[in-house]
């Protein structure tokens, strides 16, 4: 299938789950990827447009309120029954202006209303612009790229999306996602080095053969496993039930809380989970990592201006 039948292909399954039962947005996000066509998750607001889509047909879905237990409900639509896999293929042919297929299918579309098959056409339509033609890339950048990868090497470039910020970075490898070409890179200059991926198109002024034996140690010291140990205070000692391939046990310095070691090869996702935990959760080691959130902590304080609204005391307090 093509990028447009996706996009109005999502819509129809979508309203189809509506029809069966009230949906939540996960709920409709894992649906789509578990789609033998779709086979992705899609953003929330990407399927807020497409339920939008489906209230232009003449579907009546209230917001998904705490009323409605956060899910939204299909409470009237303009089809009196279900939509059977004729009518949806019905439907799918005349949204796409097929001609072919929609003669094959002419009594299947007869079935549906007249005025329904023009505001599909306009809905079909309007789905369509949530896909904006992404430029092909540039040949000569492929083949740099192509050859910096095979031999594991080093880039610089110019990253033009939001800012237009310098990066060092290890092409890995270029990926193909929706019409849209993506670089992974590892950042070997992070606070918390990691692998993350970028907009082809937004990549600019790379430069090659850089030699940087500091950031080459970095990056062979990045790729081993780390022993991270970190510390659980109350109540969340009591509570924590540990994951796979962690260890707890109890903490030899203080009776109340507990102590966890997990060996992991990449930090950051790590990071944002101990940083949910807030007091209740202390790093030990390694002393890298442990630094970072300091400075992770410094940098919310300076934010909040925690210093300004609350007097010392009353933070100690807390």
């Amino acid at each position: 299938m093509s990028r447009i039948d996706l996009a109005s292909y999502r819509v129809l399954v979508i309203f189809q789950a509506l029809l069966r039962q009230p949906q939540s947005l996960q709920d409709l996000n894992m649906l789509c990827y578990s789609d033998q066509y779709l086979n992705r998750e899609y953003s929330d607001a990407q399927l807020m447009r497409d339920i939008s889509c489906l209230r232009q047909w003449g579907c009546i879905i209230p917001k998904a309120s705490r009323r409605y237990q956060g899910k939204y409900i299909l409470l009237e639509h303009p089809l009196t029954l279900h939509l059977a896999p004729a009518q949806q293929t019905a439907l799918l042919a005349v949204a796409h202006q097929q001609a072919v297929v929609a003669n094959l299918l002419s009594q299947a579309s007869a079935l549906l209303p007249e005025k329904l098959r023009a505001e599909l056409i306009e809905v079909a339509i309007e789905v369509i612009q949530d896909y904006p033609p992404s430029p092909a890339p540039d040949p000569e950048l492929l083949k740099k790229l192509a050859a910096v990868i095979d031999c594991k090497g080093i880039i610089r470039f110019t990253y033009t999306r939001n800012q237009f910020r310098s990066h060092l970075a290890q092409p890995l490898r270029i990926e193909q996602e929706e019409g849209r070409f993506y670089l992974w890179a590892f950042m070997p200059e992070w606070i918390l080095p990691k692998a993350t991926r970028f907009l082809l198109e937004y990549i600019a002024d790379v430069q090659t053969n850089i030699k940087d034996a500091s950031v080459q140690a970095r990056m062979q010291s990045t790729e081993a496993k780390k022993e991270v140990v970190y510390r659980l205070w109350p109540p969340l000692a009591t509570k924590y039930r540990p994951r796979t391939q962690e260890t707890l046990t109890p903490d030899p310095d203080y009776p109340d809380a507990m102590r966890v070691m997990v060996i992991t090869r990449d930090l950051f996702p790590l990071k944002q989970r101990l940083l949910k935990y807030g007091a209740c959760c202390e790093v030990l080691q390694p002393a890298h990592f442990r630094k970072a959130l300091q400075q992770e902590v410094l940098q919310m304080s300076e934010r909040y201006k925690m210093s300004e609204v609350l007097e010392p005391s009353v933070i100690t307090q807390q």
